[in-house]
């Protein structure tokens, strides 16, 4: 008698996703506080995550109740994994609560950078195809995480599989090839919000190339393309009109350099400019850099069930180049996670993120790389980040000049064909460079040494790497000895 056991949520309606404990990808926005008089031991608890389809997760071990004793879940929270799921409906057995006590659900489901909520699409090479044999047609391609789309080759045509198509990772060779997904990605519904990431290499520039395309209702679009030398890239969520949801960059601004890989971030919401990553409501980046900004709010959404097409338009406009990764968020990612994915990207491709100052971080948050103005080129770096599904076993930047390769063992054709690996979760080590000549100097040198390169190294190590293999590639350097013992 008189024992009872009481509930409350905080009725939030915030991207909170960065109070987590370390390992996770994302929680409810809501958080519940219990007050209990006497003594309730052993209760079920279930959510029931149907209107919650932000959270990631397709299975009873992806999902957690996380409990804590002031709200603040980031440090001293404890945790139960699920007992079940099914019917949207995640459910904890036999769960003891203590009076005051705060708790909310939360994944662990892996995501790109860890994010896993609200991933509407995550293509990537690396898993996912039909074939992982180099130079063997792509028939489909599934999205990852709990993205429910698959794209599908148009008419036998599907891209080339390319074993070492990016940086020693996988990648789609589209040259006059199709592929769609069946009735598009927006899921019977207008989304306020649209993120995306693509990496890219394309062959040419200033002709129309198409990365993805949908056709929307009232004469309105999703796309990313290459078009024209006034419109270099071309992003459009909406009416293609600059006033309305149309942007894009010249081939001055944009940037895009043919036969070199490039990161693209942009951004659409109808929301609050101060919201989004750049701080403003569109915006496209290329390795960082903004290229077009606007805070146009008219007419920048749409929906339809057409096909999603990948690498054409209506069977025209055909991409010419590789696709190694596709990413699209339908809700806008707070900073922190607009940098764990830019920096999974990053290393992953062997990218550097131009002239900015951003620090590298991994899927927990931590820095593994600290922006330094003296050595912000060709940055890379091996790593494992289980969260992000990365296990990077070695690494060269993808960009010009770069000649410093690092391995876990001696290097192999491809990341994939390196059979060892990193044995410690969140463990990196990430390089860049002073951007020195490499010819050879004989200045600043220790007694022991004649001759040195121009160019400087520096390297920071997060968790434990071990022993690593370091090759530089010395073509066009002529030292007085080239001796291996020298």
């Amino acid at each position: 008698d008189d024992t009872y056991l009481l509930w409350g949520n905080n009725n939030s309606t915030s991207n909170a996703y960065d109070d987590l404990p370390a390992g996770y990808s994302g929680r409810l926005q809501k958080e519940w506080v219990v007050e209990m008089t006497g003594t309730v031991e052993n209760v079920h608890v279930e959510f029931d995550i149907t209107d919650h389809d932000y959270l990631g997760g397709d299975a009873a071990a992806d999902f957690y109740l996380i409990t804590d004793a002031d709200g603040d879940f980031t440090s001293g929270a404890s945790e139960i994994v699920a007992s079940s799921f099914s019917s949207n409906k995640v459910t904890f057995n036999d769960i003891d609560f203590t009076d005051g006590q705060y708790f909310t659900l939360a994944t662990k489901q892996p995501g790109p950078g860890g994010v896993a909520n609200n991933v509407l699409l995550w293509l990537k090479a690396d898993a996912g195809t039909n074939t992982t044999t180099n130079d063997e047609r792509v028939t489909s391609w599934v999205s990852q995480g709990t993205s429910s789309f698959t794209a599908n080759e148009v008419s036998s045509d599907g891209p080339t599989y390319k074993t070492d198509g990016i940086n020693g990772h996988p990648a789609l060779d589209f040259s006059d090839n199709r592929m769609n997904i069946t009735g598009g990605i927006c899921e019977g519904e207008t989304k306020d919000d649209i993120f995306v990431y693509v990496v890219s290499l394309p062959r040419s520039v200033n002709s129309q190339r198409v990365i993805f395309w949908q056709n929307l209702n009232s004469t309105r679009y999703l796309l990313l393309r290459q078009y024209s030398s006034s419109y270099a890239i071309q992003f459009i969520y909406g009416t293609n009109q600059t006033s309305k949801g149309g942007a894009h960059a010249n081939e001055a601004t944009a940037g895009i350099v043919a036969d070199q890989a490039h990161l693209w971030s942009i951004g659409s919401t109808t929301g609050a400019a101060n919201t989004t990553p750049n701080g403003t409501r569109r915006y496209i980046k290329r390795n960082g850099v903004v290229v077009e900004s606007d805070n146009n709010s008219s007419q920048t959404s749409g929906t339809s069930t057409n096909d999603f097409q990948i690498g054409h338009h209506n069977n025209a406009s055909y991409y010419d180049g590789l696709i190694a990764e596709i990413i699209i968020l339908d809700e806008t990612p707070t900073a922190k996670q607009d940098n764990r994915i830019r920096s999974y990207l990053n290393n992953k491709y062997g990218l550097t993120n131009g002239a900015t100052s951003q620090a590298r971080i991994n899927s927990n948050g931590t820095t593994i790389w600290t922006y330094n103005a003296s050595y912000n080129t060709n940055i890379a770096g091996i790593r494992r980040d289980d969260l992000s599904g990365v296990d990077e076993k070695q690494a060269k930047s993808i960009l010009p000049g770069a000649v410093v390769t690092m391995s876990t063992q001696a290097i192999a054709a491809t990341n994939a064909a390196n059979t060892t690996s990193l044995g410690v979760d969140k463990s990196a080590l990430v390089w860049g460079n002073d951007a020195g000549s490499v010819a050879m100097q004989t200045s600043e040198l220790h007694t022991d040494f004649t001759e040195r390169l121009g160019r400087e190294w520096l390297v920071r190590e997060t968790g434990t790497v071990g022993n690593v293999v370091v090759e530089v590639d010395l073509t066009g350097v002529s030292f007085s000895n080239t001796h291996v013992k020298n």
